[in-house]
């Protein structure tokens, strides 16, 4: 599957709801917008701001700690799918390691 040009906080909101375990239609209630925004949020349709994912999420009682975790987190995940691995490939665990140290100092500049 190619990858996908999805917004990182496009993601990181339908992470965070999954997560929570609360469907479009529970967000919506509570944020006072249409289930549809906030599909056409998760899926890039719409542009998700910052301070709007703030809301959304504190609406679910997370703090916005929480977004820069997931973005990390989201980082960390790619970075370990870069990295290939052959059978027999001693060098693949600290190849892996190197592209997770990367993900982290990237995310800590690009705050």
């Amino acid at each position: 599957m190619p990858p996908s040009d999805l917004p990182d906080l496009c993601i990181v909101l339908g992470v965070l709801r999954q997560g929570q375990r609360w469907s479009q239609g529970d967000l919506a209630a509570a944020a006072g917008f249409s289930a549809t925004l906030i599909s056409d949020y998760e899926r890039g349709k719409r542009t998700l701001t910052r301070p709007r994912l703030e809301l959304l999420i504190g609406l679910m009682g997370l703090p916005p700690e929480r977004i820069d975790a997931t973005l990390e987190w989201l980082e960390e995940s790619r970075a370990s799918s870069r990295t290939l691995v052959a059978p027999g490939d001693s060098l693949a665990r600290t190849r892996r390691k190197a592209d997770q140290v990367t993900a982290r100092v990237t995310g800590l500049t690009r705050r």
